[in-house]
């Protein structure tokens, strides 16, 4: 059971909806060029998604149609 006040779940659920992205960091240091080539090289993007860009229509303005890079597997699974 919810322990919370529903007043306290929806500022959690506010909170958790607009975190920041984290910024890519060090997108030229040679370690991570060999990183993201040895992603590419052994076939990691078959399954896991290097760059998304969210969708335009969300409710959320400040969140429509941004570039990220999760590097992330977005696939559904058994």
């Amino acid at each position: 059971t919810v322990e919370a006040p529903p007043p306290v779940i929806d500022l959690v659920t506010f909170y958790s909806q607009n975190l920041a992205v984290p910024a890519r960091r060090d997108i030229g240091e040679p370690d991570v060029l060999a990183g993201k080539r040895q992603f590419y090289e052994m076939g990691c993007i078959s399954c896991h998604t290097p760059k998304f860009v969210t969708m335009r229509g969300t409710p959320n303005k400040a969140q429509a149609f941004q570039l990220i890079w999760p590097y992330s597997d977005f696939l559904l699974h058994d």
